[in-house]
This record gives C-alpha cells, structure tokens and sequence, in this order.
C-alpha cells in the first residue's frame, strides 16, 4: 500500500490506476471501491488525490496496527530455542545419524558382496575355458 500510494500523482494515467487498484488486495479494494469511488468526482485529478488522501489517513494506519508486536519476538524465540527443545533435536539427530551409518555400512557391504560375486564368476568361467 505504501509503494502504490507513494506511486500516486495528479498526472497519473487512468487505466494504470484503475488497474492498479484491481490488483490490491480485495480488503482494500473494496474499502476504496466504498468510500472513494471514481465516479463521485468530477475530475481525475480529484479522485486521485483523494485515493492519496484515503490510504495515507486511513488505510496505512490501519495496516500498522496490525504488525506484529516486536516485543513478542523474544518471548517466541526463547520458546523455539528452550534447552528441553535443543536437546529433542539433539536426541533426533543422532537417531537419524545412526541410521545414516547403518545404511551406509549395508550399502558398501552390498557393494563388496556383489564384487565378490563378479569375481567368483569370472574365476569359475575362466577355469572352464582353460
């Protein structure tokens, strides 16, 4: 909202505006759609100022209220990083650490099994050959 009405000028083009004003959200739209409505001016020039004067007295004010309390962050991310926390993700990587090394242990098994049998194959065509 802030950009769309820092963006906004006497000489603005009518059908950028109102295409403009489509792609905001719906809420503010319609909130403009009901209380400033282009055809309730006579002039452009008219309407769009008071677009500006909508949004930066009504609209902006109302979406800095709704931001988040700053100070709520700490609180949240004691929350998130609380010891009991850390050490349920410590407990998890390691189960899946393990995991990690008993796959890898049965891949390279499966591996060295398999060239144990090319190699026991290719012993017992080359004894039939000779």
């Amino acid at each position: 909202m802030l950009h769309f009405s820092s963006n906004l000028h006497r000489e603005f083009d009518v059908v950028l505006l109102r295409l403009g004003v489509s792609f905001l959200p719906t809420e503010f739209r319609d909130h403009l759609d009901a209380n400033v409505r282009e055809d309730s001016f006579d002039k452009t020039e008219h309407w769009i100022v008071a677009l500006k004067k909508e949004i930066d007295n009504v609209l902006l004010p109302l979406i800095r209220e709704r931001r988040p309390d700053p100070k709520g962050y700490l609180p949240a991310a004691a929350e998130f990083l609380a010891a009991e926390k850390i050490m349920e993700d410590l407990a998890i990587e390691e189960r899946v650490d393990g995991l990690i090394d008993r796959a890898t242990r049965r891949l390279f098994w499966l591996k060295a099994q398999k060239k144990l049998d090319r190699e026991a194959k290719a012993k017992v065509v080359n004894s039939k050959v000779k």
